[in-house]
């Protein structure tokens, strides 16, 4: 063999490194193909990157070392190319592509489901993926590895055996030739076929519609073909199902773009093809299996654990297949045409606002239990909503900390494939939000569930324009009851989650919810299940306790300690991927118990530590934690302490002032509020004064809010909602006989006058007449040309001044020393100069509704401020 040639095999049968990174001009003095090599070493290094520094689901560590051995065994490119024949160049090319192809993919996946080191962006990807479904990084490492497996074996099937120089070629031996030819079967068709199948099976999910279908053919597929592996290739039972196979992929590879719902009528088409096709596989198989041509395939192995494995791969198969030949296409097209709404029906739903889930946003995953956590009563509520004979709703309790929204939203997040659902989140201090409760469920259940809801839901809409300003018991009824009333009971279940309600500031509004669903849930289909969750604090919980429902205690549960144990293990392992200069052994495991004896069973308070450790030196933090373990016991002591560190530091930095604002803020704010509203708001304070836009969001977000991280959720991106981790560290700061007079307690009247003189010094500022500077004022608000413009010239903190400021202003309640009402001369002037601009803005923002409400909140407010006034000595 020539010395130059490093392209062979390994006793892995891959091909492995051994040898430095090559010039670019063969021994020959032919030059090679422009940066092959070069391709080469940076898409294995960045993959080597990538596997190493990611920390994979538990059950993934398998497929990882395998991918990771098989990419480490690869070996240099050969140094002289000049005598590679164009297929060989070309299968080169192939491979290299493959690679690349890999880098990618797990490049994405990370990137889609992990968390990045900002620190380290530009090789190394420090990510966690344990956002992954149970089985989602072995899928995506498992489909990598076949992707180089595949691509390496055309490569060397092209070569017949060691590549070598033309000058020192010698005959292949026989072992040689037989080995080639085994590892050459697989034809260029079904070699295309399998990348798309491997493909499809791993990254299925997210295809709107068919995506569980897509991910079940594509894994019947592969069976298939190692099916096909076993069989005489000559034989016609093997060249059909060859056939077959390349005809099933080309349809599931119009599934790759993932296409979109303007592309209804090809995917329907392509549906009926696929099930086709899929018939077809299967009257193959059923005739294979008749002539006994199954156990032809089977006996031609020679090992017997293969064999085995092999068997159930292919009863695997079989059953998949008969699964998905089973199914309607009919009612495939169905669900497809049901996602897909004309203009006209989306406009009708927008009158019930934008669906948000209250003041969790618009996800629901972000706050999830941990795989492993909370399996009993997770297991007990899975089977209430499965029995149609059980209650209509269940009643979640217990006190602050013991995790009642992450298991309302994980009800949610696992029965999203299984049924309709729509929640809704309350927050202690966002009153603008709580009237939205009723067409926020009601939206969101128009876009998931069966479309004969959907049109009693539009045509109860378009009868009732005003709906969404309508009161309580109306919006449950015309856009609840009566559009549910007929909801086929062998639908799947409608879910319909209202999660600390005990939150809720106007409790009339509360209690009568309550009470409408004890009068309607009883005439509903017995598949439609509410769940609520609340403290077990009066007085929502005497209206609660009136009701004969089912009911979960969390505060009797037992079992919780080990719960927290595992969450704590697993956050800590995720802080050791983070920061890799941890020894070995951190954390040690009695640190590990002293924190689970810490948390009394809470897992806000493990949750809180946890992340305040990770936040910073975890070393230093965890010692600091366990040696106060005396003061930090119960959820008011932790966050003392974090709040006294942090405003002690920003003392020194001289954004104490700032950093309390933000607090402020926050517990005042009656919508959610982001990071660029915040800097807005906030950019007359000295801290800021030398920033501005996003430089401003960045100082907030890296330097004033460091060292409160773990009592905040701070999103990456400065215009989604940032908020308080959870309700009892809003009670802390507002509650004068918790937080004393200490730095970081807030006075709720103060923040809100702070906020009003904010609101109406900017509106002041910024609003102005035809603020879009449109050329055409008679284009309706909704064209996206009006609202690109609005995008582009309102800012989100203008927008945010404009709807809040009668908020603010009703509940500052400032008085000057003759007992008028401060606000009433900043409310004369406004009046005067820029209401006009006021109400161009709340129109073209699509809130007219709420300027209304705004208007007669304000009138009434003056009336009593003016008669209390008069009452003054």
């Amino acid at each position: 063999m020539n010395a130059q040639s490093t392209l062979g095999r390994n006793p892995r049968g891959s091909l492995g490194v051994t040898g430095q990174r090559h010039t670019t001009v063969s021994a020959s003095g032919a030059p090679q193909p422009p940066g092959i090599d070069d391709r080469f070493a940076d898409a294995k290094s960045a993959i080597i990157d990538i596997i190493k520094n990611t920390t994979w689901t538990s059950n993934s560590s398998e497929a990882k070392e395998n991918l990771l051995q098989t990419v480490d065994n690869l070996e240099n490119l050969p140094e002289d190319k000049a005598h590679l024949s164009a297929g060989e160049k070309e299968a080169l090319d192939e491979y290299i592509g493959a690679l690349e192809d890999v880098r990618g993919k797990l490049k994405e996946a990370s990137e889609t489901y992990g968390r990045k080191d900002s620190k380290k962006r530009d090789k190394i990807f420090k990510h966690s993926l344990a956002h992954l479904d149970r089985t989602g990084g072995i899928q995506v490492l498992e489909t990598c590895r076949t992707i180089i497996e595949t691509a390496l074996k055309r490569l060397q099937n092209h070569h017949g055996t060691q590549p070598t120089a033309a000058s020192t070629q010698t005959a292949p031996s026989s072992g040689q030739k037989n080995h080639a030819k085994a590892d050459s079967r697989l034809s260029q068709g079904l070699t295309t076929a399998r990348a798309i199948f491997t493909a499809l099976e791993a990254f299925s999910g997210p295809i709107p519609i068919v995506g569980q279908y897509v991910g079940g053919t594509a894994k019947l597929g592969l069976a298939i073909i190692d099916m096909w592996k076993g069989m005489d290739s000559n034989a016609d039972a093997a060249k059909s199902l060859e056939s077959q196979m390349a005809t099933l992929a080309d349809h599931l590879k119009y599934f790759e773009s993932q296409p979109s719902e303007d592309q209804k009528e090809e995917t329907s088409k392509k549906i009926e093809h696929l099930q086709l096709q899929l018939k077809l596989v299967g009257e193959e198989i059923e005739a294979l299996n008749s002539k006994g041509a199954f156990s032809k395939a089977f006996f031609s192995r020679d090992n017997a654990e293969s064999l085995k494995g092999f068997l159930e791969q292919v009863k695997t198969a079989e059953n998949e297949l008969h699964r998905l030949i089973s199914l309607d296409v009919k009612d495939i097209v169905k669900k497809h045409y049901a996602v897909t709404m004309n203009a006209e029906q989306r406009a009708l739903l927008d009158r019930l606002g934008d669906g948000s889930y209250g003041a969790h946003g618009s996800t629901t995953k972000d706050a999830t239990c941990l795989e492993g956590t909370r399996e009993g009563i997770l297991q007990r509520i899975d089977e209430w909503i499965e029995d149609p004979s059980s209650q209509r709703v269940l009643w979640i309790y217990g006190m602050a900390g013991q995790g009642k929204s992450t298991i309302a939203a994980t009800v949610a997040h696992r029965w999203r494939d299984r049924s309709a659902w729509a929640v809704f989140h309350f927050r202690r201090g966002q009153t603008a939000l709580e009237k939205r409760l009723v067409c926020s469920l009601a939206k969101q259940l128009g876009g998931r569930a069966t479309p004969e809801f959907r049109r009693a839901l539009l045509k109860a809409v378009g009868e009732n324009e005003d709906i969404a300003q309508g009161w309580l018991d109306e919006q449950f009824k015309v856009l609840l009851a009566n559009p549910l009333k007929d909801y086929p009971s062998e639908s799947p279940p409608i879910l319909l989650v209202a999660d600390a309600l005990d939150e809720c500031e106007d409790i009339d509004y509360a209690r009568m919810f309550v009470e409408l669903i004890d009068e309607y849930s009883s005439s509903l289909p017995q598949n439609i299940k509410f769940v609520l969750t609340t403290r077990p604090e009066p007085p929502i919980v005497e209206t609660l306790r009136s009701k004969a429902w089912r009911t979960e205690n969390l505060d009797k549960i037992t079992g919780t300690h080990d719960d927290v144990k595992l969450f704590i293990q697993s956050e800590f392992l995720k802080i050791k991927g983070l920061k890799p200069s941890l020894p070995a052994n951190w954390p040690p495991q009695d640190s590990i118990q002293q924190l689970v004896a810490l948390s009394e069973g809470l897992f806000q308070w493990a949750r809180t530590a946890v992340k305040h450790i990770g936040s910073g030196s975890p070393n230093h933090r965890l010692d600091a934690v366990l040696k106060d373990s005396s003061k930090l016991q119960g959820l008011d002591n932790l966050y003392t302490q974090i709040l006294f560190d942090a405003f002690a530091k920003a003392k020194e930095d001289s954004s104490v002032d700032l950093l309390h604002r933000v607090f402020a803020t926050l517990v005042a704010a009656p919508d959610p509020i982001s990071l660029d509203v915040i800097a807005y708001l906030c950019a007359n304070q000295e801290a800021l004064s030398d920033k501005t836009g996003m430089e401003a969001c960045d100082f907030i977000r890296d330097d004033v809010l460091r060292n409160v991280a773990s009592l905040l959720f701070i999103p990456k991106s400065a215009s989604e909602p940032i908020r308080l981790m959870h309700a009892s560290i809003r009670d802390l700061l507002i509650d004068p006989k918790r937080s004393g007079n200490s730095l970081y307690s807030v006075a709720l009247p103060r923040a809100h006058w702070d906020l009003t003189q904010d609101c109406f010094r900017l509106m002041e500022r910024d609003l102005e007449k035809n603020i879009c500077n449109l050329s055409d004022l008679s284009m309706r608000n909704s064209n996206p040309y009006v609202q690109a413009y609005v995008t582009s010239k309102i800012h989100s903190g203008l927008k945010y001044s404009c709807q809040s400021w009668a908020a603010h202003l009703v509940a500052g309640n400032e008085s000057d020393r003759g007992g008028k009402p401060k606000g009433i001369p900043i409310l004369e002037r406004f009046s005067t100069t820029k209401l006009l601009c006021w109400l161009e803005v709340m129109s073209l923002i699509g809130r007219v509704g709420n300027a209304i409400d705004m208007a007669k909140q304000t009138e009434q407010w003056i009336m009593v401020s003016l008669l209390v006034g008069r009452k003054q000595p």
